[in-house]
């Protein structure tokens, strides 16, 4: 669709009357989600059944790693991987450690690591939270595995950071 060609043409009709049809079934006393959610697939197949010649364009790489660091910051408090962050961009883990590598200068994994360490050390300055606590709250179990991670990223323990801020 466009301003010069303002009919909308599909390449699949079968496909578009189904949704139709499956929306003029609906029970309007269901859930609201259940109509919004066959609204939407409707939506999605006339954008896949288009007969248009507009190509879709695929996300920029900084698009990519956009998502993975959204995807820490609401995720860090939790035990997470580099393969949590591939899937949440819907990528190969091998392309997504590239992209981190040329773009960030660090792995995946790495970047999870560091932006873990870096909340925890505001944690030791702004919070009275025991170090358990704060290890747990970045998403590590094991106290003695936090601090010694925290020992090789910042070079002192997490209790002498805590004294020395």
């Amino acid at each position: 669709l466009d301003s010069e060609n303002p009919i909308y043409k599909t390449n699949n009709p079968e496909k578009l009357a189904g949704c139709f049809e499956e929306m003029a079934e609906i029970d309007t006393e269901k859930n609201e989600f259940y109509i919004y959610s066959r609204f939407l697939n409707l939506m999605s197949e006339m954008l896949e059944t288009s007969s248009g010649k507009t190509p879709r364009k695929k996300p920029a790489p900084d698009r990519y790693i956009d998502i993975c660091r959204e995807y820490v910051r609401l995720n860090y408090m939790k035990k997470i991987t580099a393969k949590d962050l591939s899937k949440a961009a819907m990528l190969e883990y091998s392309y997504l450690f590239r992209l981190f590598k040329e773009k960030l200068g660090m792995s995946p994994g790495e970047y999870i690591i560091n932006f873990k360490i870096g909340i925890a050390a505001k944690l030791l300055c702004e919070d009275d939270m025991t170090i358990n606590e704060i290890a747990a709250a970045v998403g590590y179990d094991d106290r003695a595995a936090f601090s010694k991670l925290f020992r090789k990223k910042c070079g002192i323990s997490p209790s002498e950071y805590r004294k020395n801020t």
